[in-house]
């Protein structure tokens, strides 16, 4: 799940949505990213496969106005709620009409009909959060390079990503404060929760044309009832600010969606020398594991 380029042939984010319905989200590529195609499974017993088909494709409106960029849309995710009605998909991206600086913002198509239509673009406006234009002591905010994407049980999305210091030309400071973040929907108005700090900047692994980087692989879970919702990333405490991100530990924080209530960050590599600073690209499902109800 690399956060750029057109080497990822398996479509991203594939993930349940109503009994039997499946989906996904793949980036229409020429020369670079021009748009993404929703992608509809429909469980067919006769077969005993998944038989897929074209859901939505879009174009979005990107802002290429800034010098040298034909396109302005990253990494991208597909979600929806447990009962398959309520569904989002997300890029960061800069769009227009949207925020004027050139930093990447959470942006998103939504269905309210289990994806007989979806409407578009939706831009989280990092600039008219105060907790984080407070935070980032120069330039503007801006998202990271990568993301992940959960739908609770009300039908709201929770994207978990990076948010940090943007130079208003779509590259980013790693040398000053960045915090990993749920910018989420409520009440019919955005909001970002502020999970903690990261020290991390890109690492990088292997060597030329064979280069992978490591971010801090946000990743976004729920519950099969969508009440309680879990996301995890990389990091290590031990870091100076802006270090490579080459010995990573796992961390963790859940969310009670019904009570509002958070758990502490959890490191899950600490005491455990065999894997701490070994957490490489890790990934999560989409839907927890639950072996008993409680």
């Amino acid at each position: 799940n690399q956060p750029n380029g057109p080497l990822a042939y398996i479509p991203r984010s594939l993930t349940k949505g109503a009994p039997g319905i499946f989906w996904a989200l793949d980036a229409q590529w020429g020369t670079s990213l021009s748009g993404f195609n929703v992608y509809k499974g429909t469980w067919n017993s006769s077969l005993n496969d998944i038989v897929w088909a074209t859901n939505f494709t879009v174009t979005p409106p990107f802002n290429t106005s800034y010098a040298n960029f034909a396109y302005t849309g990253i990494d991208y995710n597909i979600a929806f709620d447990p009962t398959g009605t309520f569904g989002w998909f997300s890029f960061l991206g800069h769009v227009s009409p949207g925020p004027s600086n050139y930093a990447y913002y959470p942006v998103f198509y939504k269905t309210t009909n289990g994806g007989t239509t979806w409407t578009g673009p939706i831009t989280a406006d990092l600039n008219t959060f105060t907790c984080l234009t407070g935070n980032v002591a120069s330039g503007m905010p801006s998202t990271n390079l990568e993301h992940d994407l959960v739908v609770d049980m009300y039908g709201n999305p929770h994207l978990i990503t990076t948010i940090l210091a943007g130079n208003n030309n779509y590259t980013m400071n790693y040398n000053g404060w960045h915090h990993m973040y749920d910018i989420t929907y409520v009440n019919g108005m955005w909001a970002a929760y502020d999970l903690g700090n990261v020290n991390g900047a890109p690492g990088s692994f292997g060597t030329s044309p064979n280069i992978v980087t490591q971010y801090q692989a946000p990743q976004a879970a729920r519950s099969a009832d969508g009440s309680k919702v879990f996301f995890t990333w990389v990091d290590n405490s031990a870091y100076g600010q802006g270090a490579a991100n080459t010995s990573p530990n796992l961390f963790g924080k859940a969310f009670d969606v019904v009570n509002k209530q958070w758990t502490n960050i959890k490191d899950f590599t600490s005491c455990n020398a065999p894997i701490a600073g070994s957490i490489l690209f890790p990934h999560i499902a989409d839907e927890v594991l639950e072996p008993n109800a409680t």
